[in-house]
C-alpha cells in the first residue's frame, strides 16, 4: 500500500492532463488518411483493433499510395504516438493507480483492499503494453514506408484472396492478445474504482475534504464535452 498525499488533487490533475491529451490527438488524427481501395480518414482503432493482419498491412501500405497525403498521415501518427506516450499513458494509468490505491485503503475487509491493490499496480503493466504498442506501430509504419520505396511485382488476385486466409503470424497474436491484457486491466480498474466511489458516496462515507474535487471533475469533463463539440 502506497499513502499519497493530497491524492485527489493529483487524480484531478491527471484527468485534465488525459483529457487534454484526448483534445491534441483528436486533432492529430483528422490528418490520417489512407487508399483502401478509396481514398478515406481512419481511427487509431483500426491500427490497434485490426480484423486481420491483411487489413492491417492494406491499411498501411494505402498511406503510402496517396502522395499528397503520406507525409501528413505520417507526421499525424508520430504526433499522436508521441502525445499518448508523453502524456495519455502516464496521465490516464497513473489516474486509475491513484483511484485504486484510495479505495483500497478505505476498505477493511482485506481480501477487497489487496484486489484494488492488484489492479493499481497492474496499471504499471497496462502502461508498458502501450508503451510496447506505440513501437510496434511506429515499427510496421517504418515497414509500410519501405515498401513502398521497393514495391514488389504485383501479385495474382487469388494470391490476395488466399493472403485473406492465412493463419495470422505469431506477433499480430501477441498484439492482439496485448491489447486484451492492456485494456483489460485499465477497464476493470477503473469501472470498480468509480464503482466504489458511488458505493461510498451512496452510504456517506466519503471524506468531506474530497468534497470540492467533485466539483473539479464535473469540471474538467464537462470543459472537455464543450471543447469536443465546438
Amino acid at each position: 500500500m502506497i499513502n499519497i498525499a493530497h491524492p485527489w488533487f493529483y487524480f484531478c490533475c491527471a484527468l485534465a492532463v488525459m483529457l487534454f491529451s484526448t483534445l491534441l490527438m483528436g486533432a492529430a488524427s483528422k490528418w490520417f488518411f489512407s487508399k483502401d481501395p478509396l481514398r478515406r480518414s481512419f481511427s487509431i482503432l483500426e491500427l490497434e483493433f485490426p480484423s486481420n493482419e491483411h487489413d492491417l498491412k492494406s491499411l498501411l501500405d494505402g498511406i503510402f499510395t496517396l502522395p499528397e497525403d503520406a507525409g501528413k498521415t505520417v507526421n499525424a501518427l508520430r504526433k499522436h504516438t508521441f502525445l499518448d506516450s508523453l502524456l495519455f499513458i502516464p496521465a490516464t494509468y497513473g489516474g486509475i493507480f491513484i483511484l485504486c490505491m484510495q479505495v483500497a485503503g478505505r476498505l477493511t475487509d482485506s481480501w477487497l483492499a489487496n484486489l484494488f491493490i492488484f489492479f493499481a499496480w497492474a496499471q504499471v503493466a497496462s502502461a508498458l503494453l502501450d508503451y510496447i504498442e506505440n513501437a510496434h506501430i511506429l515499427l510496421l509504419l517504418k515497414r509500410a514506408k519501405e515498401r513502398a520505396a521497393h514495391p514488389q511485382p504485383r501479385q495474382h488476385q487469388d494470391d490476395f484472396q488466399a493472403l485473406k486466409i492465412e493463419k495470422p503470424s505469431a506477433t499480430f497474436i501477441f498484439m492482439q492478445w496485448l491489447e486484451l491484457f492492456k485494456w483489460g486491466f485499465a477497464l476493470i480498474g477503473a469501472t470498480i474504482g468509480f464503482s466504489a466511489l458511488a458505493f461510498f458516496w451512496i452510504n456517506g462515507t466519503y471524506t468531506p475534504e474530497s468534497l470540492q474535487y467533485v466539483f473539479y471533475f464535473l469540471g474538467e469533463v464537462g470543459l472537455f464535452i464543450v471543447i469536443a463539440l465546438l
